[in-house]
């Protein structure tokens, strides 16, 4: 007499390979969703600190002085507001100035 079939642990175990396979593969897609939003508001974030610098030298073109001072306050950019700090310092030549623009991520 010869048994066509699968055992009911033969089942068991095949059904403990996929669900172990099934959660590798979900926890996986759930990391490089975090990490994906993660670089989306860093990339928000340069775009800010970029825009704010093209706003700088658009403004020295037209004639307005470069003020040294330290600011504060929020970009919106991509969805998201970023808070942001800028410090405007002398250089090491008088006709230079240090720009440091810090652009926070959440």
């Amino acid at each position: 007499m010869t048994n066509k079939g699968f055992t009911l642990i033969e089942v068991l175990i095949a059904f403990v390979i996929v669900a172990v396979g099934l959660t590798t593969i979900l926890a996986s897609s759930s990391q490089f969703t975090r990490g994906s939003a993660h670089i989306k508001s860093k990339i928000a974030a340069n775009i800010s600190a970029q825009n704010y610098l093209d706003e700088l030298r658009t403004e020295k073109l037209i004639g307005k002085p470069l003020v040294l001072n330290s600011t504060a306050g929020t970009f919106k950019q991509g969805g998201y507001t970023l808070p942001y700090s800028v410090d405007i310092t002398p250089a090491a030549l008088p006709e230079l100035k240090n720009i440091t623009v810090q652009v926070k991520t959440p």
